[in-house]
């Protein structure tokens, strides 16, 4: 029995881990995207706004983030897949 609920403990600790990563990946994504789209509109060509998004690390992603929610909100209606789907259309990369 005790076995049995230290497997049942380690399934729920591994499950709350994957999740926590893949929001903070989801994050990286949405900041990624965020910085291509302005670099685009700042006149820097598709590749370019792509080298400067692919350098956005988690750390990077965080200082960001507060700008990248206030834009989204603003723009795109609280939607992130909204904003990632605009910046796929004019070819990011992630």
């Amino acid at each position: 029995m005790e076995i049995l609920i230290i497997i049942i403990i380690i399934i729920i600790i591994v499950a709350v881990c994957s999740l926590w990563w893949f929001m903070i990946l989801r994050g990286q994504k949405a900041v990624r995207a965020f910085v291509f789209l302005c670099d685009i509109e700042n006149g820097k060509t598709e590749l370019e706004a792509n080298i400067s998004s692919s350098r956005i690390d988690i750390f990077a992603a965080t200082k960001i983030m507060d700008n990248m929610i206030s834009s989204v909100d603003l723009v795109y209606g609280g939607s992130q897949l909204t904003m990632i789907s605009e910046a796929r259309r004019l070819g990011y990369n992630q």
